[in-house]
């Protein structure tokens, strides 16, 4: 019984622990590439798009870009399991974007990444959104063409409507 118990905690822990990461992985793209002067509503960006024939799995967000659409995945693990960020790389595309939460400073992600050609982006301690806006620009994607600042992230950020961090589009 206890064991019954516990793997049905577990299951609703990682139930809850995965919807609550979807909505943040979902609301972390719309504002950086809204930022960067992406619209939803024109089709420059989809989020949550469904596995198919070509994607086996669920992908976070596509960017249209001039060749076709770039995947681009949200991973939130903190210091647990390193083996997400492989996992992810692996079923990237060639210019494919994987925004991390946290990449411990002995991994080898960066490196696995660069032979995929897959740009890592860590969230932490950094600059994501202009090092996004970098990648995207040199993939000819339309967005603004000047540096952004931190301080402009956040004001654009604030200035947003709260129903961009919803589920529904903004």
């Amino acid at each position: 019984m206890l064991l019954w118990a516990g793997a049905a905690t577990l299951t609703i822990r990682g139930s809850m622990k995965s919807k609550v990461g979807k909505r943040l992985e979902k609301s972390i793209m719309r504002a950086a590439l809204t930022v960067l002067g992406l619209s939803e509503e024109r089709g420059d960006f989809r989020l949550n798009v469904a596995a198919d024939d070509e994607v086996a799995r669920e992908t976070d967000a596509e960017v249209r870009t001039p060749r076709g659409w770039l995947r681009m995945e949200v991973g939130m693990i903190g210091q647990g399991n390193t083996e997400v960020i492989s996992d992810k790389v692996g079923r990237m595309d060639r210019n494919g974007v994987i925004l991390m939460d946290f990449i411990p400073t002995r991994s080898t992600a960066y490196t696995t990444a660069a032979q995929n050609h897959v740009k890592l982006i860590q969230m932490r301690n950094n600059h994501p959104v202009e090092e996004l806006r970098q990648h995207l620009h040199h993939l000819k994607v339309a967005v603004q063409d000047e540096s952004i600042t931190t301080d402009e992230v956040e004001r654009r950020v604030l200035s947003m409507d709260a129903k961009h961090f919803g589920e529904g589009k903004a």
